[in-house]
């Protein structure tokens, strides 16, 4: 059976990944952080990575996991991986880099208009668009609340249950003996 030391480990790991891998991106520059290569990466790393504590969680289970304990073992890791994430990405955006946030928002702007331009869409949709992002503008800030973190926590649990369904489908493995069970 897996123990709490074992979602602790992975937990801190994914949480360590993931703050490395937003610290490389923030140095690279805003652009950086905006772009679709930024998001496809992160897919592929953060799925890669559920996968590798689906297998660690089968290994602890002698080489046969079923698809709940797979899911339940990369959650709780995922749960405080994120958690760690959300908490140093709060502090970068409230104390090391106030702006952030602001900037983050116009280059999402900007790069959505680029799109809208490139998809040949009309001027009067564009701006009509534009405007409605820059009505959000002003709640930018409310996700570095309490509120908004723990709002922002919330989401990004229900959001990587998709991911983490994926890897436990990925990394279960049904004991052959129907008696295992029985046996255990």
């Amino acid at each position: 059976m897996i123990n709490k030391d074992f979602y602790i480990k992975h937990g801190l790991i994914y949480g360590f990944i993931s703050i490395v891998y937003l610290m490389i991106t923030y140095i690279m520059g805003i652009k950086a952080m905006t772009s679709g290569w930024n998001s496809l990466i992160q897919l592929i790393v953060f799925i890669g990575l559920f996968v590798f504590i689906g297998l660690e969680a089968r290994k602890q289970h002698g080489g046969y996991i079923k698809f709940g304990e797979a899911f339940k073992a990369i959650f709780l890791s995922f749960a405080l991986g994120s958690f760690l994430f959300l908490l140093f990405n709060f502090v970068l955006n409230t104390v090391i880099n106030p702006a952030l946030p602001a900037q983050l928002f116009e280059e999402g702007v900007n790069t959505a208009t680029s799109m809208m331009e490139k998809f040949g869409m009309s001027e009067d949709d564009i701006e009509k668009t534009y405007d409605q992002m820059m009505a959000e503008k002003d709640s930018v800030h409310d996700s570095y609340t309490l509120t908004g973190f723990l709002l922002s926590y919330v989401y990004f649990l229900v959001i990587g249950s998709i991911g983490i369904a994926i890897a436990a489908l990925i990394t279960k493995k049904n004991d052959p003996n129907p008696f295992a069970e029985i046996e255990n």
